[in-house]
């Protein structure tokens, strides 16, 4: 299960702190330095923006009312009460003798009334207009921040502060009793209600409290988690209370907060963590770490916030329909969803009284474009192949970082590496290497070696109930590749593969003792030890070494063919797809669905187009081609189907296998909901147009820049090894000394001073 990126949005005006965030239905709202903004929950779009006019730049704290129709906002101070919808500002109110500092709301309770903390203050207040009711400032608790919750019957509110838990009336805030929490000291601390009790958590203690009389009933010292601030988080069904405590998570029973789990957080190091609870994981987010957690406290998913930094990370979920988890980071806000690797099972094996009479080419079989692309970064070596899309990128007014994001953002046409492909069930693989001194898979840039390729394939074969699986190895594009670099390759063939490489020959009666040729059945194969049919674009190669097979411009006479649409418009890739349909040739067929961007598709992505990479291409074109796929139905000779991030759509890959009348489960959820227009560019903007804006300031770097780094975000975010990481902060590094860094902090009116607000508060001290 990974953790992975949906969107990623600088937040403007706001600079580089502490970030809140919560959701709404489809609303998220974010909160940083002195503004709140709303974005929509599926693009990440800034919809709405509020910079607290008079109310300085400071942290901001949310809440929203039980109908939906205020957003409430703590902040230095103030509590103010905005439209959820539009963010303008209803209200807002000086929380008197508190002076200016951190203000914790909280709306829960089902009432009109809303309650804020401040600096050792409590106060009640009417949602509608913000007026207050009540004050509390809990005399002999010192000023120090002030925590806020409610029991789950709303008939006690309570208080963490200072090493304290306190009972109030919501009704009244008169206080019912208060505790001192044995053994923690004076530290910040969070309070949680259960039924008829309190949880409270302060300097690594835990306690669990009766919410009428305050007693303590039980205490977890959360060993080995060291005198840390604790956040807390309830189960929906209050039958579990999570604790997010530096770097660490912890689960314990409601009911004698005995522990359930306690998990170190792999490499976030030792800081204040987070923690929401969802439906299918909880997740725990530290130092711009974000972790999903299963029931026994198992990492089942991650994702790094690559790019952002080492930063305290904020969260909230939406569990509504599909579960959604937002995060909130130094001024950044990240939509993050948890998805299964794509599965499609052993189904050639599941399937084999059907397909065993077939010939390779009756069947339809799902395959990747450029299966070896997923390892690329930006800080990957420009290839030996040279698209022309490199030379165009490369002579563009923009730093050099940008350049190779943007070279990354159009080479990648798989995320997923070549075993999670191969369990999506992708049974072909199109594959393009580049020699010289090292064996690498290319398409602009170098991606991974090619010993990935053997050692996951291996991997994949060796995998119990997958005997029956078969794989195609399709080379055919080669770069400075000598002889010696083809026969290193071959023997590695051969030796990862002595006995599952299937022999070819022209005229062999399709044994193991003769060879095999086009005509080749599933039982043929199977009644050997064959499972991997090579193809290879190289004719000496192929002429010397039986186990490769002639591709589809060999002068042996090919044993496969793929026509290359090479079209950039939906439309036109459709109407030359139909061209090869029906297919009734007599060995395999290709049918290559991606598209070809061309030089004004790349121009437009980058000024600010819809499709600025591979990957957003194929979340247009992907849900066509299964369009496609069922008006074409079953009778027009498809075998081999490749596309673009095709482990993205299972619906797609379950189309393809569906023409056969092969059934698998779709496990992941599509990445694009609906299909694109089919068209790619408005036939206006031009390459030249794009250099001229970029030189003269019509087209802005700055913005160049934003989107650039949200859709490397959003591609390199997915499973993100060492090398991206490392190139989303240099690209972060750069961003923030750059033009849309500085721009990133607006300035604002000054404060507007309110003298109520320094009453000097008087009554014991904690001693």
């Amino acid at each position: 299960m990974s953790l992975q990126s949906s969107w990623l949005t600088s937040l403007p005006g706001c600079g580089y702190e502490v970030t809140s965030t919560l959701v709404s239905g489809t609303n998220v709202y974010a909160a940083c330095n002195g503004y709140v903004y709303l974005l929509d929950s599926t693009t990440g779009k800034v919809v709405h923006e509020n910079g607290l006019s008079g109310r300085g730049n400071n942290e901001v704290r949310l809440d929203i009312s039980d109908d939906g129709s205020t957003l409430i906002v703590g902040t230095d101070g103030y509590v103010l009460g905005l439209n959820s919808s539009t963010l303008g500002t209803n209200w807002q109110t000086s929380l008197p003798g508190c002076g200016y500092n951190l203000v914790n709301v909280l709306t829960a309770g089902g009432g009109a009334t809303g309650f804020a903390a401040c600096n050792g203050y409590v106060y009640s207040f009417n949602i509608s207009n913000g007026s207050i009711q009540h004050k509390n400032s809990l005399s002999g608790r010192g000023d120090h921040e002030t925590r806020l919750a409610l029991t789950l019957a709303a008939d006690v509110l309570l208080v963490g502060i200072d090493g304290y838990a306190l009972g109030l009336s919501p009704s009244s805030l008169g206080t019912n009793w208060q505790t001192s929490l044995p053994g923690c000291g004076y530290a910040v601390t969070s309070v949680a209600g259960g039924e008829g009790c309190c949880y409270a958590a302060c300097n690594g203690y835990l306690y669990m409290l009766d919410a009428s009389k305050g007693g303590v009933s039980h205490e977890n010292n959360m060993s080995g988690t060291g005198l840390n601030e604790g956040r807390l988080a309830l189960r929906k069904d209050a039958g579990a209370l999570f604790i997010g405590i530096n770097g660490y998570a912890l689960a314990v029973k409601t009911s004698d907060i005995s522990t359930i789990y306690k998990t170190s957080l792999p490499d976030c190091g030792f800081a204040t963590t987070n923690v929401v609870s969802g439906d299918l994981f909880t997740y725990y987010a530290c130092n711009g770490y974000v972790f999903s957690l299963d029931e026994g406290g198992n990492v089942k998913g991650r994702n790094t916030l690559p790019g952002l930094g080492l930063h305290e990370t904020r969260l909230a979920i939406d569990t509504e329909a599909e579960e959604h988890v937002f995060a909130g980071i130094n001024g950044y806000s990240a939509g993050l969803v948890p998805v299964p690797p794509p599965q499609s099972g052993p189904w050639m094996t599941a399937n084999s009284a059907a397909l065993g009479p077939k010939m390779l080419r009756q069947i339809a079989i799902p395959g990747t474009h450029d299966s070896g692309t997923y390892a690329m970064n930006a800080l990957s070596a420009v290839g030996a192949d040279l698209p022309w899309y490199v030379n165009f990128i490369e002579a563009l007014p923009l730093p050099a970082i940008v350049i190779k994001e943007i070279i990354a953002l159009w080479s990648i046409a798989q995320c997923d590496n070549f075993f999670t492909q191969l369990k999506a069930g992708v049974r072909y693989l199109d594959l393009r290497v580049q020699g010289g001194g090292s064996l690498n898979f290319v398409h602009g840039l170098q991606s991974a070696p090619v010993s990935d390729l053997m050692s996951q394939l291996s991997t994949f074969l060796s995998i119990s109930g997958y005997e029956k699986e078969v794989v195609i190895l399709d080379f055919n594009h080669f770069y400075s590749m000598s002889g010696p670099d083809h026969t290193s390759l071959i023997n590695l063939l051969k030796s990862t593969f002595p006995n599952s490489l299937a022999i070819y020959n022209a005229s062999g009666s399709n044994t193991a003792s003769s060879g095999f040729n086009a005509n080749v059945t599933f039982n043929d194969l199977w009644n050997s030890s064959a499972r991997i049919i090579v193809f290879y674009r190289d004719d000496p190669s192929v002429a010397d070494n039986n186990i490769l097979w002639p591709n589809y411009d060999s002068k042996l006479g090919p044993a496969i063919t793929s026509p290359w649409p090479d079209k950039s418009d939906f439309a036109d890739i459709k109407t030359a797809l139909d061209g090869e349909l029906p297919y009734t040739g007599v060995i395999p067929f290709v049918l290559q669905c991606q598209v070809t961007p061309d030089k004004t598709d790349i121009a437009l992505g980058i000024a600010g187009g819809t499709y600025d990479s591979l990957g957003a291409f194929a979340e247009g074109g992907n849900p066509l081609i299964i369009q496609w796929l069922n008006g074409w139905g079953n009778n027009v000779g498809i075998n081999i189907v490749i596309a673009d991030w095709i482990t993205q759509y299972p619906t797609l890959i379950s189309t393809i296998l569906g023409m056969d009348g092969i059934t698998i489960p779709a496990t992941v959820s599509e990445v694009g909901a609906n299909a694109a227009p089919a068209t790619t560019s408005n036939g206006v903007f031009t390459p030249d147009d794009l250099i001229k804006g970029l030189k003269d300031g019509t087209i802005k770097l700055a913005d160049v820049i934003s989107r650039t780094h949200a859709r490397s975000f959003h591609v390199f975010g997915r499973e993100p090894s060492k090398e991206n990481v490392k190139a989303l902060m240099q690209l972060q590094e750069f961003v923030e000394g750059s033009e849309v860094g500085q721009s990133k902090l607006s300035r604002k009116p000054a404060v507007v001073h309110d003298p109520a607000k320094l009453e000097k508060k008087m009554g014991e001290m904690k001693m």
